[in-house]
């Protein structure tokens, strides 16, 4: 990820939270498309205003999520764990982790 990127994040991140809308702190988003039309998305979290960024599923396989609590995060994704198979996996947000 780019400073420019990370700055993209931080702008939307808090123009997010300047909507009103409530997301538990930190939220996942991010995603990218290739020029052959490929899509790939990371799980990303950051607080609501931007601080604390990290990645919690960096490998580009990251689908249908939700939060478990405020640690933990349920995500399809693949190519993980040395299965190429798509499955549900239960990642933690921690400290640490941070990019």
């Amino acid at each position: 990820m780019t400073i420019a990127s990370v700055r993209s994040y931080k702008q939307r991140a808090t123009s997010i939270s300047a909507s009103g809308m409530a997301f538990p702190s930190p939220r996942p988003v991010d995603g990218w498309r290739y020029p052959n039309g490929r899509r790939l998305t990371r799980l990303i979290t950051a607080r609501l205003d931007g601080s604390d960024i990290r990645v919690v599923i960096g490998n580009g396989y990251a689908s249908h999520f939700i939060w478990r609590d405020r640690q933990h995060i349920l995500s399809q994704s693949r190519n993980f764990l040395s299965n190429d198979n798509w499955g549900d996996y239960l990642f933690e947000d921690k400290e640490g982790a941070a990019m």
